[in-house]
């Protein structure tokens, strides 16, 4: 599946080709243009600088499409361009913002594979809108020469695809326009072909994808019940907001042991899972946190912490040999990683007070 972005002529297109960056950024919701000689905005500063904005627009626009369960997350992207017609020389002029929706779509979909959502998509895409940042994120408004991006479809697609544009856009002049275009398509070429007026990038994904658990059905929220919140529900963990920042300040100020303590069923649990956990993974300065949570075993009771412990820092699960203080000692200080931080927590800890098997 290809992402296409349909510029104001009819004779090219550019793709939108992104990957997850491999340098760190300073924000946890990052995307960049990778630049090369072709396609350097033909070295126009000024739409260099506006495409950066539209994407960082984008980018905050495909960041609220995920489902709020996966936002404790952090996303980057590189993003590239490459043009259709490899002869032509890139010609987005100034105040292109029509790429804004191509961008989010790609953005959205390349986030979602970050998180393991394999969307199966069978079509290409050829988007053109300019989205929201801020009130109402994600918003598809008006854009330029859509009858000419139209016209280039048929020109220079050569596979089926879905055409996204502004419902705002959409007059009696276009849909008679989109008709034909079809039929075109359909009797010269053999190609299926659609296109979606939409109002918002959710409508979008929407229609391109068969799963799409983001805003606004929140279809994958459950009640929790009994059960603690786990990480995953961080975003709609609330009421608990000097709590959480009471645990955070100790977190911070803290390099040594934490002991959230109260009555059975108070939600202890869940204010350090869903709660402290958000909170710390969302700070850039935490990005190679290692987190774990262990309930302690009611056999060999030490044998399976100092198991998850060596796991939680990269090294192997604990057999009888190092039992001895000094060789677990050593074992630990062999693995760990300066350059890493760690996080344990260790769920109904009073448990070891009791266990007979220690």
């Amino acid at each position: 599946m290809k992402i296409f972005i349909p510029l104001d002529l009819v004779n090219n297109m550019y793709i939108v080709k992104t990957s997850k960056a491999e340098e760190d950024f300073d924000s946890s919701v990052s995307a960049a243009f990778t630049f090369n000689t072709k396609v350097d905005f033909g070295c126009n500063p000024k739409v260099k600088k506006e495409q950066t904005i539209y994407l960082d627009q984008a980018k905050d626009a495909a960041y609220e499409s995920l489902n709020d369960l996966n936002k404790a997350n952090f996303f980057n992207a590189r993003v590239a361009l490459k043009s259709l017609n490899s002869e032509n020389d890139f010609n987005l002029g100034n105040n292109s913002n029509s790429s804004g929706l191509a961008y989010s779509m790609a953005l959205a979909l390349e986030w979602r594979k970050q998180l393991g959502k394999n969307d199966d998509i069978a079509f290409n895409v050829i988007a053109t809108g300019a989205v929201n940042d801020g009130d109402d994120v994600g918003k598809v408004t008006s854009i330029g020469a859509l009858a000419t991006k139209i016209e280039a479809s048929l020109k220079l697609m050569s596979e089926p695809f879905i055409f996204f544009y502004p419902k705002v856009d959409e007059t009696p002049e276009i849909l008679e326009q989109v008709s034909k275009v079809k039929a075109n398509l359909k009797d010269t070429k053999g190609i299926e072909s659609k296109y979606i007026a939409v109002e918002h990038l959710y409508e979008a994904l929407d229609h391109l994808l068969e799963a799409y658990d983001g805003k606004p059905t929140e279809r994958s929220l459950e009640f929790k019940g009994y059960k603690s919140f786990e990480p995953e529900d961080a975003t709609r963990f609330f009421g608990r907001d000097a709590l959480k920042r009471k645990l955070k300040e100790k977190y911070d100020y803290s390099n040594n042991l934490i002991v959230a303590y109260g009555p059975s069923g108070v939600g202890k649990s869940s204010l350090v899972k869903a709660g402290l956990f958000f909170d710390v993974k969302r700070d850039k300065s935490n990005k190679s946190l290692q987190i774990k949570t262990t309930t302690p075993s009611s056999t060999k009771c030490i044998h399976f912490l100092l198991s998850d412990l060596l796991e939680l820092i990269g090294g192997q699960a604990v057999d009888d040999k190092l039992v001895n203080q000094n060789a677990v000692k050593h074992h630990l200080e062999s693995s760990l990683e300066d350059n890493k931080k760690y996080l344990w927590y260790i769920d109904q800890f009073e448990e070891i007070l009791s266990l007979i098997h220690i």
